[in-house]
């Protein structure tokens, strides 16, 4: 899938030999919950049964989708699965017409910040039992906690993403611990770091930002370190924020933080000159814990009993881990866990930063009212002469009268 240079591999072992013990523990702790799977019992269906699902992708991660539906056919010779294609920017509005007109897909692929209003306007089902204790097994905890909304799990994970951090070995020759190294390693060259106030809550100090009940955690502490960093790095000439990596290909920039699907085009252009590493720390011994980017899939409201079963056990074939694994071999999928023992070294870096990630949320209030007002707050404090103390008492004062 993803040919690593000799340069990489040993950076990455030398990083990974690096770290302290905190993130030792916090890899184990994270972890899935350790017992074996229970055998998966086939349900039996009366006849035929053919499920649709709807997805926004092209090219060659619409050609994995479909190859993974075609071999859970020949393994389930009497269910077929269509894949029907609709554009991103339209996909939400035409699977909400559909359903209240009593049609759409049995399946569709979805976004984290969709499913909480689908759940609010019932066009969505509640996944099963069997399928809840699947993708509890199979996923590490941050990921499996994202999925809980008012005390039910409506989704499925098809594919995980976050951010690393990318350097060109030219430029950078030592992997930076914090982002006060990584400034002084960039030199003149620069930096670029994400301009997506989603990535930038991971510079949050906590060890969860969000609660039980899927609500954003904030306190002046955390929120005048966050500050005072953004503050610091928008102060230095070297820093620019944007989520176009070109300035990081095309341009001088000596490191990139951005997603980790990001690294096939981004090797694709700088071959063995390209490094990935997990995110530097945001002061010492804080860790920048990325957000994580879900794929999902939920299932139509309007599905019959049987289709439900059907819709249950291919969500629950896309998480195999051979299925994980032919979908990052084939599309740019990233995988949900380690998917195999000969995964190459970006990928077990991926997963590593994956178990110490922040769980997301599906309330859709956090991405309607919470994210647009802290959005604004972030870019506020990272102006060169605001008084951070001051705008985080206004902002906090007016998010408790929300």
């Amino acid at each position: 899938m993803r040919c690593v240079g000799v340069l990489l591999l040993i950076g990455i072992v030398l990083l990974v030999g690096c770290g302290n013990k905190d993130d030792a523990n916090q890899s184990q702790s994270d972890s899935p919950r350790q017992r074996t799977l229970a055998p998966r019992v086939t349900p039996t269906f009366s006849g035929p049964i053919s499920l649709s699902l709807w997805h926004p992708y092209q090219g060659s991660n619409a050609d994995a989708l479909q190859s993974a539906a075609a071999k859970f056919t020949e393994a389930n010779p009497t269910l077929t699965v269509t894949l029907e294609y609709y554009a991103s920017d339209s996909l939400l509005a035409d699977y909400q017409q559909a359903v209240r007109q009593g049609g759409g897909p049995d399946i569709l692929v979805t976004q984290s910040e969709w499913v909480g209003r689908l759940v609010e306007n019932r066009l969505i089902l509640p996944l099963g039992t069997a399928l809840i204790d699947e993708v509890g097994t199979r996923t590490d905890s941050p990921l499996f906690q994202s999925l809980d909304y008012q005390g039910q799990y409506w989704a499925s994970p098809l594919t995980a993403d976050l951010l690393v951090m990318y350097s060109k070995i030219a430029d950078i020759t030592l992997v930076p611990r914090g982002i006060d190294d990584l400034l002084v390693v960039a030199g003149e060259n620069g930096v670029v770091f994400p301009a997506d106030p989603m990535n930038l809550l991971g510079l949050y100090p906590s060890v969860a930002f969000f609660d039980a009940g899927g609500r954003p955690v904030v306190d002046e502490e955390g929120l005048t370190i966050v500050g005072t960093v953004l503050q610091t790095l928008a102060a230095n000439p070297n820093v620019t924020f944007s989520d176009d990596p070109s300035a990081f290909v095309t341009g001088s920039a000596s490191a990139l933080i951005a997603p980790a699907s990001l690294y096939p085009t981004l090797f694709a252009a700088l071959g063995d000159q390209l490094r990935i590493s997990l995110l530097p720390e945001v002061t010492a011994g804080v860790a920048w814990r990325p957000m994580l980017d879900l794929t999902l899939l939920t299932v139509n409201v309007n599905v019959t009993d049987e289709s439900l079963r059907a819709a249950s056990l291919f969500m629950g074939y896309l998480i195999n881990p051979e299925v994980q694994a032919q979908l990052a071999e084939q599309g740019d999928f990233m995988p949900l866990m380690n998917i195999t023992s000969t995964t190459d070294s970006a990928t077990r870096l991926y997963i590593q930063q994956m178990r110490s990630a922040q769980s997301t949320t599906l309330d859709p209030d956090f991405y309607t009212t919470f994210l647009p007002n802290f959005a604004n707050l972030l870019t506020q404090m990272r102006q060169p002469d605001a008084d951070i103390p001051a705008l985080i008492g206004a902002w906090l004062s007016e998010s408790a009268t929300r």
